[in-house]
């Protein structure tokens, strides 16, 4: 159980200094740039995301699984064609159909850099390919590095093209410098471990077959997870425009650093972790499981706490008075940071056990309720800040759900591995 934490311990501490290097800049960037031009960045940055969700069909979580290097690399393999089809694909939809595309998300700025989509699409699938296989290596120093450097290029690049006022362009080619920076510095590993004689259209055929659940079901959940996780922006940039997602952008980015910071890289961590320990050791992923609970329970309420009290002022002070309202909003939304940071790494469990159906069932029913909120909202005319306390409370209680949820998966597998043992 140690490795796990001396990796936890790696990828944290990197991942804590590429998140100080965005937090240093941020102060800088929303005085460079506008409340409208960080909701058009916001919105840009919420459609590339659900388009990845599309990316790889998910295959992408394969790569772990296999015990040979040689069925690894075929399952590499099949997730790059199938991203290049996606971004193809996606080219030639949004070659024809831009102008209506970004008109509808009041994105009108990006109407003649329409090509920056399938390019941003391109690399971030790139960076979750490369970054998985770098996970199954347990290559958490090389993963540490890369969000360092794409994260100081992010940084410097947006500066930049603010000082010389490109906006709100400037953000968005900031922003896919950053993705640019995380494969440059993975590619390398991935090649060092290619080889062409292991590759070969038998193999990348078999693990899309034996594998076919994964589209089946976790495509479906992961284009659902990824509505859920942007449709605050994505349906404020359509109803009140990006004046308004700019403020909700910028809370959401302080409401991320936490999740991004501690979550995501345990999650890294937790998953490489479990997948090595597998599924025929039930009892030791449910104590680890616990544990990590525990952990992360107790880290949480630390930046809840701040925010809650202290987020109007800190909003003002490090980001100037025109961003006051993104504090309020951050106020609002953190009730749902402990609950979202103490599930979020317990969710893997789910790929180790092929629960893709219940994870499609956890996805849909969040999407629904989000449906809900966002339409009584759009109806009755409620307020942003009625939305965003609606939208907090009801998450909150779906966080705790799947938390619960995945627990009682884990004691399933307990037991019937017992009993398995005690029929033997």
């Amino acid at each position: 159980m140690s490795s796990i934490y001396k990796n936890i311990l790696l990828l944290t501490s990197a991942s804590i200094l590429s998140r100080l290097i965005g937090i240093l800049s941020i102060p800088i960037i929303t005085r460079l740039y506008s409340p409208s031009d960080m909701g058009v960045l916001s919105a840009f940055i919420s459609i590339t995301s659900v388009l990845l969700a599309f990316s790889t069909l998910r295959y992408s979580v394969v790569i772990p699984l296999p015990r040979t290097q040689g069925y690894a690399l075929n399952a590499s393999v099949l997730c790059l064609i199938v991203l290049s089809f996606v971004c193809t694909l996606l080219f030639i939809l949004i070659y024809f159909f831009y102008e209506v595309f970004f008109d509808f998300f009041n994105l009108n700025a990006l109407i003649e850099y329409w090509y920056f989509l399938p390019i941003s699409l391109l690399l971030f699938g790139l960076v979750e390919i490369l970054n998985t296989w770098a996970i199954r290596y347990k290559k958490f120093k090389l993963i540490s590095s890369a969000n360092v450097f794409q994260s100081s290029i992010g940084a410097t690049s947006k500066i930049i093209f603010g000082l010389v006022n490109l906006n709100p362009i400037g953000l968005i080619i900031g922003q896919v410098l950053v993705q640019a920076g995380s494969v440059i510095m993975l590619l390398k590993f991935y090649f060092s471990k290619y080889s062409s004689k292991k590759v070969s259209i038998k193999r990348i055929l078999y693990i899309a077959r034996y594998y076919s659940d994964i589209p089946k079901f976790r495509l479906p959940s992961q284009v659902l997870l990824a509505l859920c996780v942007n449709m605050p922006i994505l349906f404020f940039s359509y109803h009140f425009g990006t004046e308004i997602t700019g403020q909700i952008g910028l809370a959401l980015t302080v409401l991320s650093l936490p999740v991004s910071m501690i979550a995501q890289t345990i999650g890294q961590a937790f998953y490489g972790e479990v997948a090595n320990i597998g599924r025929k050791k039930p009892r030791l992923i449910q104590e680890l499981s616990k544990d990590i609970f525990k952990k992360l329970l107790i880290i949480s309420l630390v930046p809840f706490t701040v925010l809650v009290i202290f987020g109007e002022d800190i909003f003002k002070i490090a980001f100037g008075a025109k961003w006051s309202d993104a504090g309020l909003y951050a106020r609002i939304m953190s009730l749902y940071i402990v609950t979202n940071l103490v599930s979020s790494p317990l969710v893997n469990i789910l790929n180790i056990y092929a629960r893709n159906s219940l994870y499609l069932w956890i996805n849909l029913s969040r999407f629904l309720l989000l449906i809900g909120i966002f339409s009584l909202s759009f109806c009755f005319e409620y307020s942003i800040v009625n939305t965003l306390l609606i939208y907090s409370l009801l998450l909150s209680v779906h966080y705790m759900f799947i938390t619960l949820l995945i627990f009682k998966v884990l004691d399933f597998e307990v037991i019937k591995f017992d009993g398995n043992v005690n029929v033997q």
